[in-house]
C-alpha cells in the first residue's frame, strides 16, 4: 500500500529542484528568491521531522561569485545534483543563457559554464549524475517558428 501526505512549504522562494543529500535528508534549490540579496539558495529537508530546516544548506550572494571574472547576471537554477563526495551540480540559466554550475563539497563555487551552443540545451529542467559518472541533462520542450512545442530530450555528457 502507498501512502500520500502533503507538507505545506513555507519557504521563502519558489522550489524549482530536488536531489538526495543523503538517506533521510534532501536538498532543494531556490529558482525565484523573495526578497533576499542572496543569488543562490538551497534548502535541507528533514525526513525524519517532515520539514525543511530553518537555516538554509547553502546560501550565496553576488560575492561568492567573485572569482569567476565575469559580471554575475541572473541566476535561474532548475535543477540539481549531489556528486558522491558530495559537491553539487545545479543546471538552469544564467541570464539568458542555459548554464551550470559547480559547487565544491565545501559550498565554494568551482565554476559557472555557459552552454556555448544556445541550441544544446534551450531550456534545461533537470540534471542527474550516473553510477558511471555520466552527466545528463534533461531539456523541455520550446516553442518552434510554427507555434508548436518541441519535445522534450535528454543530453548525455560522457567520457569514452
Amino acid at each position: 500500500m502507498v501512502t500520500y501526505q502533503h507538507y505545506p512549504v513555507a519557504l521563502p522562494c519558489e522550489v524549482e529542484g530536488l536531489a538526495t543529500l543523503n538517506a533521510r535528508r534532501l536538498l532543494a534549490v531556490c529558482k525565484k528568491l523573495h526578497h533576499s540579496d542572496d543569488v543562490l539558495r538551497i534548502y535541507e529537508w528533514d525526513s525524519d521531522a517532515n520539514e525543511y530546516l530553518d537555516e538554509p544548506y547553502l546560501s550565496l550572494n553576488e560575492g561568492a561569485f567573485a572569482g569567476l571574472n565575469r559580471k554575475l547576471k541572473k541566476l535561474r537554477p532548475a535543477g540539481l545534483s549531489v556528486t558522491d563526495e558530495g559537491g553539487l551540480i545545479i543546471v538552469g540559466r544564467h541570464g539568458k543563457k542555459p548554464a551550470l554550475i559547480e559547487i565544491s563539497p565545501e559550498k565554494t563555487i568551482v565554476a559557472l559554464v555557459e552552454f556555448p551552443d544556445h541550441t544544446r540545451h534551450r531550456q534545461p529542467e533537470g540534471i542527474a549524475l550516473t553510477r558511471e559518472n555520466w552527466l545528463v541533462i534533461a531539456d523541455e520542450g520550446v516553442k518552434q517558428n510554427n507555434g508548436k512545442k518541441s519535445k522534450g530530450k535528454l543530453g548525455v555528457y560522457h567520457t569514452k
